[in-house]
């Protein structure tokens, strides 16, 4: 009896927290129902941890815990978004502070960051609505970033005008369009944060794309600063393009299988 008691009462703590399997439940209540030293002993954990000053510690933690959390959180967004600010402040008004290596690094850092800015059991997927026209929006961009790209390289091989100016003023004229890409990314991964923080939708691999879209932008702006030969731009802008996507995707499907993975 002395030994069955000791094992019931090691048992006890899991039986009033309901997380032991069933048959430790059904060998718990067997034996209290015939000892009733171990049936005191439950009474008294259950009034323990069920009463009114346990219960309110147990909420204040809980309140605590969120509330560390969506600090740390929006912490993080705010940081994420002045980091994004000041680099397409660096790209746009011509100081040449960051290579492309470096922007390929911090890539892969900002995509992490973007994981941070969702505790993954709070988060639920939308369906649809706002969040699906955005991340449609953010590709646009991507699209159209590209297509100016292509289309200047073009008339500039061809020698005549470039984007309705001339060769010598294409470049301030393509950065400019591509500041204003920028801009948009920003403007729409600002209101996916806001909508993930706010209201809990799992935007973090639609904020992904936006971050692909704005990286992409920043290491074209660069390789536009360094132009020398345009016969050789072609390949440089689609190696680049290319390790960005790569990078990119990556943290995309991360995203999206994990957030998938819990339904």
């Amino acid at each position: 009896m002395k030994l069955d008691c000791d094992i019931i009462r090691d048992l006890l703590p899991s039986y009033v927290d309901e997380v032991c399997s069933e048959r430790s439940r059904a060998v718990v209540e067997e034996h209290v129902g015939e000892c009733a030293a171990c049936r005191s002993l439950l009474e008294r954990q259950r009034m323990t941890d069920f009463s009114a000053e346990k219960l309110e510690e147990r909420e204040l933690n809980g309140l605590k815990k969120i509330r560390s959390r969506m600090k740390r959180q929006t912490m993080i967004s705010y940081a994420l978004g002045i980091l994004l600010l000041l680099l397409g402040w660096n790209s746009f008004h011509g100081f040449e502070l960051f290579s492309q290596l470096f922007y390929y690094l911090l890539l892969p850092a900002c995509m992490l960051a973007v994981y941070q800015t969702g505790k993954q059991e709070e988060l639920h997927m939308g369906r649809g609505g706002v969040d699906l026209w955005l991340s449609v929006g953010a590709a646009v961009l991507i699209c159209i970033s590209i297509g100016l790209l292509t289309l200047s390289l073009t008339q500039a091989l061809e020698g005549g005008a470039v984007l309705g100016v001339p060769p010598e003023q294409a470049g301030p004229r393509l950065a400019m369009l591509w500041g204003v890409c920028f801009l948009m990314q920003l403007v729409i991964m600002g209101v996916l944060l806001y909508r993930q923080l706010r209201l809990k939708v799992e935007n973090r691999f639609r904020l992904c794309i936006c971050i692909t879209g704005v990286f992409l932008l920043f290491v074209y702006v660069e390789a536009l600063r360094n132009l020398v030969d345009v016969t050789m731009a072609k390949q440089n802008f689609l190696q680049m393009s290319a390790v960005v996507f790569v990078l990119g995707a990556l943290g995309t499907l991360l995203c999206y299988f994990r957030s998938r993975g819990r339904e």
